[in-house]
């Protein structure tokens, strides 16, 4: 019984770890994907105004 609970105890640790790293590569592939964009939007000339500019 103590083991048991002992797995239990150390899988609810381990857990957020590995949350983590997959936070972490997700948040990687959405700068990269952000990266990608912005080359394509320079290329085609766009220009990005500040979001106060717009509600003048």
């Amino acid at each position: 019984m103590k083991k048991l609970i002992m797995l239990i105890v150390a899988a609810c640790l381990m857990a957020p770890m590995a949350m983590a790293d997959t936070n972490k590569q997700l948040q990687k592939a959405l700068n990269k994907e952000k990266k990608e964009k912005m080359k394509e939007y320079k290329k085609e000339n766009c220009k990005f105004l500040p979001a106060h500019a717009l509600s003048k």
